[in-house]
């Protein structure tokens, strides 16, 4: 299923997991969802984390231990998705282990939240204290000059 008949990537979302039963939008999906990462025009796998593997091939599944706690939302509709916190952790943990996530994506969101409403801060965002060195190292400058140029 292609987001080209959709009018934002988050009714794109919405009706690529409304059908999936225990799915979590996670990564750069949830950055979507919660409106801090634009997306892409097509192509794309939405992000989930589940108990199990399921066999939407649209969707890339993370297999998460059924008994870990996950901090997420759940929105009117009934679309689960992580926090921002739980998200932006869950990417900065992610690059911290060499693992393939979407850092464009992570550096835009932070850069949204860093610019809204004129606040020039991260305030609000809890990063982990196993995940500072790199949100300090790697993504905050190049969250606060992503938009400069």
């Amino acid at each position: 299923m292609t987001n080209n008949n959709y009018h934002t990537s988050r009714d794109w979302l919405r009706n690529l997991i409304e059908s999936e039963s225990d799915v979590i939008l996670c990564h750069d999906s949830a950055l979507e969802y919660i409106g801090l990462f634009n997306g892409y025009l097509h192509g794309k796998k939405a992000s989930v984390y589940s108990k199990i593997k399921g066999h939407n091939n649209s969707l890339n599944y993370f297999i998460i231990d059924p008994h870990k706690t996950i901090d997420t939302i759940t929105d009117k509709t009934g679309i689960k998705y992580t926090s921002l916190n739980q998200t932006v952790n869950d990417m900065l943990a992610g690059y911290n282990k060499n693992l393939l996530i979407n850092e464009q994506a992570l550096a835009a969101a932070l850069a949204n939240y860093y610019h809204s409403n004129g606040r020039n801060t991260f305030y609000g965002i809890d990063i982990y204290p196993e995940n500072i060195k790199v949100f300090e190292d790697v993504f905050k400058d190049w969250a606060i000059e992503f938009y400069d140029d």
